[in-house]
Formats: structure tokens, C-alpha cells, sequence
């Protein structure tokens, strides 16, 4: 609701009156003296003129009938319930509140539908050197735009199908050699982190919060930050001997920091980045592999024991489309060997005249 200031005008919401020198100012700024302040943006001179109002409500976006701003948009998005956990994890709550701030600063002052693909790529270009920055920057703007169209902030989404600046090979699957060389090689936090990966599937948020306590009747139980699925997941017998391993040196975390608590997932990421840097894992470094990729492994696991989508999915908790989509790679590596195990026993047949 507009509010009555002491000088008798009541302001639409998100602006304020500046007195500098004598002279009087007004100006529109979202969230003005909080974490998620925007731009600001200087208003005519006199609030009681029509010029005033239009400019404040241009900025501020009217819906349904929507002529207002990008900023004014990224502001009514991240103030829905859409926006807020469970319906977004916290992490992605975080990584989204960062680039659309990026994305007010630099494109907020625009109309949401007078921004082209060619206006997104040139500002994800800006941020060519860090690429999965740059992808994460478009993926911020392309919910925004998703949530905006069916409630008449915008007509088009400019961000849909833009190809990631990054391209698809960060996530891919590590060969077996570099799995190797990690767990040979590589501290014992992070050995514990591929080997508990390897055989739950699990993004690296909820791989730090495994816990001893999580554990009944030989699963594992892990509740999904970013789904909020709950999930129970049996312990192998190639896993066994990591919880042992934990039991033994005491205390709950199955990947405890010095003080006994958890890695949340940017602190893991640290001690990954820093365990990169060793001359003995360049390997992994050059080849551009990630922790991320181990998830793959996770489902070509799964999928080469001849488990079905629906029982992969069961333990990695991904959605279908995900399992699906994860499980190409090692449905094509089957069918590949079964195909020429069928063609190597034709040709057996042709010299020998035997079926096998």
C-alpha cells in the first residue's frame, strides 16, 4: 500500500524521497536497504503529476494488463511462493538470487518483452571466461521469463533454447582410470564423497549430510534438498566398508569437517577446487571433470546391473526425463556389446557351421 509521508504524499511502494542541498528528489529503488536491493532510478521531480505516477508504476509493473520492467518482474518473481523453498531449493534460491541481480543491474530498466535471444547471448557472453556462471546467469533469467508469461509480465521467453556456453561435457561420466586416480590419490573427505556418489547417485549437498544416524536396517535414508524427496537407499557391499570406516573414527558425519559437522556443498566445493591444484590430480583437472559427473557413473551403474528407469530412478531419486536422459549413454554402451557379441557369434557360425 502507497505510504503517507510527513510531507503529505503518498509514495508507491519501493520509492523514497532524497533532500540534498535544498532540493528534493525522488526515486524508485526494490527492496531499498535489504540483501535484495535493486537498481535505483531517478522519478520526475513533482509526485503529484500524472508523469510521476505513470513513471513510479512503469518501474513498479501493473498486472494483469503488465507495462512495467524487467526488474519490476525479477522482484514480483522472487517475492512468489514459486520462489521459495520446497517449491526451489535453498541452494538454487541463492544461485538465482545472484544473477537476477546481475541481470536487474543490467538489463532492469528494460521491458521484459523488448528483450531479444540476441540481448540474453550478448550479456551471457559477458561472462564468457566463468561459463557455468554464464549458463547459471541464463537459467536465472529463463524461470523468471517461465514463471512471468502465464501471469502477463511477458508474452516471450527470449531464453528458451539457448545453447549452454559451457556445452554439456562438464557433467559428463569420469572414465574408470580417473575414478581411480582420485581415490588413490586424493584426501580421505573426498575419497569417501566419489565412493558414497558412486553408489547413491546423490548431488553433493545431500552426499555431505550423510550421516550414521540416517542409517536402518542397512540403508541409508537422505531427503533430497533440491526435490525434498525422501529416499532409502540400501548400503553395497563395496560401500560397507565406508561406513565402517566412518563408525570407527566416531562422531555422526559420514564426511565430517575438523570441528565434526558437515561440509555444506560450497565448502566441499573448496576442498575439491583445492585438491585440484595437485600436480598428481592435473589429469582430472585438464580433462575438465567434475563432481557432478560422478552422478552419471552412479546411473550407468545402475543401468549396466540391467536395472529399468523406474528402479534407477527409485535410488537416485531423479525424475524420469532425468533417468531417462542419464541413462542414453549406458543403454547405447549395452545394446553396442550386445550387438557385436551377436555379430562375433554369427561369424563363429559361418567358419564352424556350429551355434553356439
Amino acid at each position: 500500500m502507497p505510504r503517507k509521508r510527513k510531507h503529505g504524499v503518498e509514495l508507491p511502494p519501493h520509492t523514497h524521497r532524497v533532500t540534498s542541498k535544498g532540493n528534493v528528489y525522488y526515486f524508485y529503488q526494490a527492496f531499498r536497504g535489504t540483501s535484495r536491493q535493486g537498481q535505483r532510478f531517478p522519478l520526475p521531480r513533482d509526485p503529484k503529476s500524472p508523469e510521476f505516477w505513470d513513471a513510479a508504476m512503469k518501474l513498479a509493473g501493473t498486472v494483469p494488463g503488465y507495462s512495467g520492467t524487467i526488474a519490476a518482474m525479477i522482484d514480483a518473481y522472487r517475492s512468489s511462493p514459486e520462489f521459495q523453498p520446497p517449491a526451489v531449493s535453498k541452494n538454487t534460491q541463492r544461485i538465482y538470487n545472484l544473477y537476477l541481480d546481475r541481470a536487474r543491474i543490467a538489463i532492469g530498466a528494460e521491458a521484459p518483452d523488448a528483450i531479444r535471444p540476441a540481448h540474453i547471448i550478448a550479456l551471457r557472453d559477458q561472462y564468457r571466461d566463468t561459463p557455468r556462471a554464464a549458463d547459471s546467469l541464463v537459467a536465472a533469467l529463463r524461470a523468471c521469463y517461465t514463471w512471468g508469461r502465464p501471469r502477463d509480465f511477458c508474452i516471450n521467453n527470449p531464453c528458451s533454447k539457448l545453447p549452454k556456453l559451457a556445452g554439456g561435457g562438464q557433467h559428463r561420466p569420469w572414465p574408470q582410470p580417473m575414478v581411480d586416480l582420485l581415490i588413490e590419490h586424493a584426501r580421505w573427505e573426498v575419497r569417501r564423497f566419489v565412493l558414497l556418489t558412486l553408489h547413491t547417485g546423490q548431488r553433493e549437498g545431500d552426499v555431505c549430510r550423510m550421516a550414521l544416524s540416517d542409517i536402518e536396517d542397512g540403508s541409508i535414508r537422505v531427503v533430497q534438498e533440491k526435490t525434498g524427496k525422501e529416499l532409502w537407499i540400501p548400503i553395497s557391499a563395496t560401500l560397507q566398508p565406508v561406513i565402517d570406516e566412518a563408525r570407527a573414527a566416531g562422531g555422526d558425519c559420514l564426511i565430517p569437517r575438523g570441528n565434526g559437522e558437515p561440509f555444506t556443498a560450497n565448502q566441499f566445493r573448496a576442498l575439491w577446487g583445492r585438491e585440484m591444484k595437485r600436480d598428481v590430480l592435473k589429469p582430472i583437472r585438464e580433462a575438465g571433470l567434475v563432481p557432478h559427473g560422478l552422478c552419471k557413473n552412479a546411473h550407468n551403474l545402475l543401468f549396466e546391473a540391467g536395472n529399468s528407469n523406474k528402479e534407477v530412478g527409485s535410488v537416485t531419486g531423479r525424475s524420469p526425463t532425468m533417468v531417462e536422459y542419464y541413462g542414453r549413454a549406458a543403454n547405447q554402451k549395452a545394446l553396442a556389446k550386445t550387438a557385436v557379441k551377436r555379430a562375433e557369434n554369427a561369424a563363429k557360425v559361418l567358419q564352424t557351421g556350429v551355434i553356439p
